[in-house]
């Protein structure tokens, strides 16, 4: 869950609904995707033009992209892994070579 207010993003226990990490990504963080092949999760940081790349298994940012503009709606290609994600600032679609 993207928590746009304090730039992170929690882990939540489904089966027994508690808290299992927070980790930091960046100022406006509210869209995320998931890739469950690559145990990655990609995070739009609307106000620092990046977008983070978190490793599920460690619960870790592994890499952080800058890519311009306003990064906002995110989502992940199974098949090819890449990422797609608007930019609300040049009207724009950003792709990005997925983790394999």
């Amino acid at each position: 869950m993207a928590n746009r207010e304090t730039g992170s993003v929690h882990a939540i226990d489904i089966r027994s609904r508690t808290l299992t990490a927070t980790v930091k990504v960046g100022r406006d963080a509210a869209h995320l995707a998931l890739d469950t092949a690559a145990n990655t999760v990609y995070v739009a940081n609307r106000e620092d033009h990046t977008i983070s790349m978190i490793d599920t298994t460690s619960n870790t940012v592994v890499a952080t992209v800058d890519v311009g503009g306003k990064p906002q709606g995110i989502a992940v290609d199974p098949r090819t892994q890449n990422v797609y994600v608007t930019d609300s600032e040049r009207e724009t679609v950003i792709v990005l070579a997925g983790r394999r």
